[in-house]
């Protein structure tokens, strides 16, 4: 099945992705933004550094961590709730020490 996520820290964009039936993930200061405000904008999704991605697990949003550093760290994430990792940049591949099957 196809999906799309739209990557933006615009509001006005994730509410137009949100209108379409599209997900949208946060990609701005999420220490400058709260779930309540990020839920209520659209967004679907959060990408948060992963030092941080843990305190926002629990949240109505799926939490992807950016800056994981190995395939321990992500499980360590993934059991506390996080959805997944990803790269700041969606077109640079994570590294093979993050990957899993």
């Amino acid at each position: 099945e196809d999906s799309t996520l739209v990557r933006t820290d615009d509001p006005e964009v994730a509410r137009a992705a949100a209108d379409a039936g599209v997900g949208a993930m946060f990609t701005g200061d999420t220490t400058a933004s709260g779930n309540e405000s990020l839920s209520g904008a659209g967004y679907t999704a959060v990408a948060v550094e992963a030092d941080a991605a843990e305190k926002w697990t629990g949240v109505d949003l799926a939490v992807w961590a950016t800056g994981v550093k190995d395939k321990t760290q992500l499980e360590k994430l993934a059991d506390a709730g996080v959805t997944g990792a990803l790269s700041e940049n969606p077109y640079k591949v994570l590294p093979s020490e993050v990957k899993t099957d």
